[in-house]
Order: structure tokens, then sequence, then C-alpha cells
């Protein structure tokens, strides 16, 4: 049995040639992997939290099992779609994320750690002074450049995020709200459904591309440009490195 599969692109201003390139490769392989993307829903000059709301609403009034929620700046390798199914899979998730790194700075992976990943030792970044006081803080996640297995993750940015029917069916609305001085619309949607007891797997194989001053950003130029900063961050990808 195919899986079935919406695609949700909010759109800021508009949708990058490479993106849509990326998408059409991505759309192809899916089809021949038994995945099928049944539609393709998108916004325009909305809000984040306004436009990711009204794509889940659009996406429960169908009978499509699955949302795929792609940001229109990024890059996708056409096995994206198969990998984030696997973890799913087996690990027997209904959400999963990809790894991609921001455009600009330091270009630090948009993947964050808090409370059990930081036990289990999943936690290898630098870690923010707000997060004993805001549930919806963690600290940043430094995935090894080599590591192929998927780990668990406190949230991540909604960029390459798949995600089952059921967890907008059982949440509260709105499902994504953005919180001036305390969140974003995706930290505020994987808290609150991780308070569900829904957990967040991250599948760091795609080798995502985030649209930027690169002008591609990887995880390549993240790990290039860690190798140039301070002392303490070198420390941590240092001990990040032992635990592999």
């Amino acid at each position: 049995m195919k899986k079935t599969v919406a695609i949700a692109i909010p759109v800021a201003q508009l949708v990058e040639p490479k993106t849509l390139e990326s998408m059409m490769a991505l759309v192809n392989y899916s089809a021949l992997n038994g995945i099928e993307i049944v539609s393709i829903g998108t916004t325009k000059g909305m809000l984040i939290d306004d436009a990711r709301n009204l794509l889940a609403e659009t996406f429960l009034g169908s009978d499509i099992e699955w949302i795929f929620w792609m940001d229109s700046d990024m890059v996708f390798p056409k096995e994206t779609l198969v990998e984030l199914f696997k973890t799913a899979e087996e690990k027997d998730t209904k959400m999963v994320t990809g790894v991609y790194y921001q455009r600009k700075g330091k270009h630090f992976p948009v993947l964050w750690s808090r409370g059990v990943e930081t036990e289990t030792g999943e936690l290898s970044g630098l870690s923010n002074k707000r997060s004993e006081t805001n549930k919806y803080v963690g600290a940043f996640m430094f995935p090894h450049p080599k590591k192929k297995e998927p780990g668990m993750c406190h949230a991540a940015g909604f960029g390459c995020v798949l995600l089952h029917r059921e967890i907008l069916e059982v949440m509260d609305r709105p499902w994504f709200k953005f919180l001036p001085g305390i969140c974003s619309e995706d930290f505020y949607f994987f808290v609150n459904a991780k308070e569900l007891g829904y957990q967040l797997w991250y599948n760091p194989i795609p080798e995502l591309g985030h649209i930027g001053d690169a002008p591609v950003i990887t995880k390549k130029n993240f790990h290039e440009n860690l190798d140039k900063t301070d002392l303490t961050v070198a420390a941590l990808k240092t001990a990040d490195l032992a635990k592999q």
C-alpha cells in the first residue's frame, strides 16, 4: 500500500528555483519508492504561524496520511522523503526532521536538545541559560559529520519535517504560534506535541541545503566554520567526536 503525502510550503515572497528543481526530483524518486505525493499546498505573504496553521487545516480536510513540510529556500536530495519514512518506521514515530543549517553566522544546525536527549548523550552543542525557565528553549546540537544513525531531539526548524496527521488531530488549535521573546512557531509545535507523548527524531543522512551566503549552506559549511570558532566550541566538538 502506498504512503500518501501532502507537501506544504509556506512562501514569504518566492520559491527559489533550486528548491523547485529539487522538489521535482524528490517527488519522482518518492513515487518510485511507494510514496505518493497527492497534493502540494502553498501560502504567500502570510505570517509564518498563520501560514502553517492554514496549511495544516487544509491538509486535515483531506484523507492524506502524512504532511511533508518544506521551506521555500531549501534544497532537498531526491531521497529525503524516503529516508524520513525509514526513520518513522524504524523508530515508530510520527514526526521526523532532516538536519539543515543556518544561512548566516556560524551556520549552526537548526536542531536543539533538552531533557531526555541530553541525558542520553544526544546533546553536543551550546547550552542556553534560558532553558531552565523556558520550556521551549534547548541547546544547539552538533551531529558528527559522519553520523548516519537517527537520534532524538527537542526541537528543530520546520524546513524539512515529516508529520503524521494523528498529531494534528489530537493537538489543540492553534498548532503553531509565535510567542514574542519566548519561542518561534516551530518550537511551540514540537514542545506541545512532545507533551502529548510524541517523540521527535532526526535523520542526518539527507544532505540538505539552505540557500544563503554560500549560496547553499550545508553541513560542510558548518563544520568548516566550527574549526575557526572559539576554544569552548572547539572543546565541545572534540567531546562530541569522542562519543561516536
